[in-house]
């Protein structure tokens, strides 16, 4: 079944509007807008098109909601610079990692990760903080010395 979210998501991927969508596929914004809203599914014709012109398989707008990145959860170096377009495009590239990790989960059993946990609340570290971590950060080798003898 199509599913307009991921239609929506592959268009803010490609930082296009959806009149800049609609433009290039030979649609009205108000096709477009249907299509997003569910209100309406594009015919086989109008989703080759679609793929096409954002470069995403059709099967890609059958699959699955998916997880988005909030805004408050991303961290951008100058969000004041950054255009509505070129957020949505990375908060889209945010999503677009969730589904390939979603899908490596899926196919593979993992080990647990084992690494250090360097985050402290508050930002202070203390003397005992950095000793206490360069404990840890020593329990965990790097690859080249993992493979000194």
């Amino acid at each position: 079944m199509f599913n307009p979210e991921r239609l929506t998501l592959a268009r803010k991927r490609r930082g296009m509007k959806m009149r800049d969508l609609a433009t290039q596929v030979g649609l009205s914004v108000k096709s477009v807008s249907n299509y997003e809203k569910g209100d309406q599914e594009p015919e086989s014709t109008t989703l080759q098109r679609i793929s096409e012109t954002l470069r995403f398989p059709e099967a890609f707008f059958f699959g699955d909601e998916s997880e988005f990145p909030a805004e408050g959860t991303a961290s951008f170096r100058s969000l004041s610079k950054m255009t509505a377009g070129q957020r949505d495009s990375a908060l889209g590239a945010g999503a677009i990692g969730f589904l390939l990790n979603n899908w490596i989960e899926s196919r593979f059993d993992l080990p647990d990760p084992d690494v250090p946990d360097l985050g402290r609340e508050g930002g202070a570290v203390s003397e005992g903080d950095v000793d206490e971590l360069s404990e840890e950060t020593a329990r965990h080798p790097t690859q080249a010395s993992a493979q000194t003898p």
